[in-house]
């Protein structure tokens, strides 16, 4: 769970972005989205009472489990004009793991000049 104010990305009200665990995304992949995030609401009454959710949404992120992982961070492609690839299917394959890919591209981008 995050608290997306502390992350500066929904300053006017108090909003969180809860992730679940790959087993419960595999086990409610093609359900009822609305029940699957009530299920996530219900799992945490004790950071978040019912009566302080005025709404929530619910997204599936369909690919973000690489099954088969590039070890780097990112990889390089030789083209003639600069292709750097990466994401959640390099290095840790995690959230986390998406954001540190993105960071050594750009940085990769920056040092190379292009």
């Amino acid at each position: 769970m995050t608290d997306n104010q502390q992350k500066g990305i929904a300053p006017e009200r108090p909003t969180v972005t809860i992730h679940a665990t790959p087993a419960f995304s595999a086990q409610h992949l093609e359900g009822d989205l609305r029940a699957a995030g009530q299920k996530l609401l219900d799992e945490l009454t004790d950071w978040i009472p019912a009566e302080n959710v005025a709404e929530y949404q619910v997204h599936r992120w369909r690919y973000s489990l690489a099954e088969v992982r590039h070890p780097e961070g990112y990889l390089r492609v030789p083209t003639p004009f600069p292709l750097v690839i990466g994401g959640d299917g390099f290095g840790m394959g995690n959230v986390e793991g998406a954001f540190q890919s993105g960071w050594q591209v750009a940085r990769a981008l920056v040092e190379k000049g292009n």
